[in-house]
């Protein structure tokens, strides 16, 4: 059990740390930017408690917001995830799988993976650019921003997926 919060927690400062220090450099062409921490919420295992996922996906928001500038923004975000991620893992479940299953692509398979992935990633950054902009005045914008970022995001969590889950 200590183990496991010790492994957590240490890549929950290792993700935010990344996601601060580089990644919040990178911007592709004043759209897209990756937010490869909320990677860390994905990865959690099938039966974790909810609070548990709803507490650590606040202060990885808080963390997030930190390096943002975004009061409030990524903390929000970051808890709508850890709130749905059970629901949308088992939407993407095999029927027969284990408890304690945690989803990559080698549990769940590339099409079941990619597409939890993708919708996953595609709610955070809605609810994220949706918040940060608190309007639709600039749709055109906030569409290129949440698919971009989704996109991104998406490519880069497929290659932390096979460095996260190397046998």
């Amino acid at each position: 059990m200590i183990f496991s919060f010790i492994k957590r927690l240490f890549a929950f400062l290792l993700l935010i740390l990344v996601q601060g220090f580089f990644l919040n450099q990178v911007n592709v062409m004043g759209y897209a930017t990756p937010m490869i921490s909320i990677f860390f919420l994905l990865v959690f295992q099938r039966g974790s408690s909810r609070f548990s996922l709803l507490l650590w996906g606040f202060f990885l928001g808080l963390a997030m917001d930190l390096f943002t500038n975004t009061p409030g923004v990524g903390a929000a975000s970051c808890t709508l995830l850890g709130m749905i991620q059970p629901l949308l893992l088992e939407m993407f479940l095999p029927r027969d799988c284990a408890e304690d299953l945690s989803p990559s692509i080698k549990e769940l398979g590339l099409a079941k993976f990619c597409g939890y992935l993708l919708l996953s990633t595609f709610i955070f950054y809605g609810a994220y650019y949706l918040l940060l902009a608190f309007s639709l005045a600039h749709l055109e914008s906030l569409a290129i921003n949440i698919v971009g970022g989704t996109l991104f995001s998406f490519v880069l969590m497929l290659g932390l997926n096979s460095l996260y889950h190397r046998s």
